[in-house]
């Protein structure tokens, strides 16, 4: 009865720990939202800043296109800022040039224009007109509230799924702003969604030569409903052949010979004309090309991304699967050692009862 006894309760100690179902692994925190990383600050030249994040986000984000906007006047004054982006990037200043001039109906809206980065990848600019005449503008809270506008119609515009943004500390200085006070809490506030670059622009000189090519792609006036076209035609700055010249079908049976004999150097003639370039095409020069190719873009400090490390994920697993394990050992041997310490105590209890009736 004793030894039954004593083996029924190791079944049932054995039983009760290993059925117990082992412990799910720890949860894991929920991903934060990238919008607390951005705006990521880059300082250095704002020329080098913009084509270094241009590249750098072709990378991290093919599927999205990158959209640099800086503050402008309605005079086409381009200084400061504006003036190192004319330099560097012409067609910006072509954009600026063919939006009429003193229209304060484009202020809150933008002139564009679209080129691509000595790697070639392409990206926006945008003339954003902030004031309509250069300089200080006194009265603030105007000033304010019209670039609060402007913002919200980039947001609009230009969604947080499909662009990135790239920002100078604009409207600050001169246009007599402060851009911590002022300026910056309305970006967090109504760009927060977007993953966004501010230039800290220090004056330096560009390392990048000018940007040749581009197109401008129009403007967008406040009120409207999409942006609009450009109000004079831009000179192609790429060599475009000219179109061939339209063939003409000729009914059979209708054909002059005279007429053939006398068209046939004519139209030798005009393939020969549309075989040669354009001789108002500009050429990109080789020194040009060559300082393309050495520029050094200005390297931007990346930020870790919010998605958890597959290291440190494994990592966390194999810690938690030895805490475990050594729990489980633990358990088992405690339990082993108590129900032999029963068992034995079990049997002395037995061989005492049966070593006292035989006595009897």
């Amino acid at each position: 009865m004793a030894k039954q006894l004593s083996l029924f309760v190791i079944l049932l100690i054995s039983n009760t720990v290993f059925s117990v179902p082992p412990a799910q692994p720890p949860a894991q925190p929920p991903a934060q939202p990238r919008v607390n990383q951005w705006p990521t600050p880059v300082h250095g030249n704002l020329i080098d800043g913009t084509i270094s994040t241009v590249d750098l986000e072709a990378r991290r984000h093919p599927n999205k296109t990158v959209v640099m906007f800086h503050s402008c006047n309605l005079q086409h004054v381009m200084g400061n800022a504006a003036g190192a982006v004319k330099s560097a990037m012409p067609t910006a200043g072509d954009a600026d040039d063919q939006n009429p001039v003193n229209d304060k109906r484009y202020l809150g809206g933008w002139s564009a224009s679209e080129m691509n980065t000595p790697a070639g990848n392409p990206f926006i600019v945008l003339n954003f007109y902030t004031q309509k005449d250069p300089g200080n503008v006194p009265n603030a809270q105007e000033h304010l509230a019209l670039i609060e506008n402007g913002l919200k119609n980039i947001a609009e515009k230009y969604p947080s799924n499909q662009y990135i943004l790239v920002y100078p500390e604009f409207s600050s200085g001169v246009a007599g702003r402060d851009w911590e006070r002022d300026i910056k809490p309305l970006t967090k506030r109504i760009l927060g969604g977007h993953i966004r670059y501010e230039i800290k622009w220090d004056n330096s000189t560009s390392n990048v030569a000018p940007l040749r090519g581009g197109k401008v792609i129009g403007g967008y006036r406040p009120g409207t409903s999409a942006t609009t076209s450009v109000t004079r035609p831009t000179a192609a700055r790429a060599f475009q052949p000219p179109p061939a010249a339209p063939s003409v079908a000729i009914q059979p049976g209708l054909i002059d010979l005279k007429k053939k004999t006398t068209e046939k150097p004519m139209k030798k003639k005009r393939a020969a004309k549309a075989k040669k370039p354009s001789k108002e095409t500009p050429r990109t020069s080789e020194e040009e090309l060559k300082g393309a190719q050495k520029a050094e873009p200005l390297t931007v400090e990346e930020l870790p991304i919010q998605e958890p490390d597959k290291k440190e994920k494994e990592k966390e697993k194999e810690k938690w699967y030895k805490t475990n394990l050594a729990k489980g050992v633990a358990v088992v041997s405690g339990v082993t050692l108590i129900t032999a310490a029963i068992g034995y105590g079990i049997y002395k209890i037995n061989h005492k009862h049966t070593n006292h009736r035989r006595s009897n």
